[in-house]
């Protein structure tokens, strides 16, 4: 399967992308501002990373 990265997946729309690639088998990184919001996506499978615009390195 694909690896895909969802940039904006604390959101409604980029939670619900998150949700049906990880339910298709695919490998997803959920990528946010807000690494708390990205807890209750509830998608063991998806690794999570931080990331702000001016920051220069990520948290994963």
């Amino acid at each position: 399967m694909s690896r895909i990265a969802v940039f904006g997946a604390a959101g409604k729309a980029g939670s619900r992308v998150v949700a049906e690639a990880a339910a298709r088998g695919h490998r997803v990184t959920a990528v946010a501002r807000d690494l708390d919001a990205l807890t209750a996506l509830h998608t063991p499978s998806a690794r999570s990373a931080r990331w702000t615009p001016t920051s220069r390195s990520t948290t994963v």
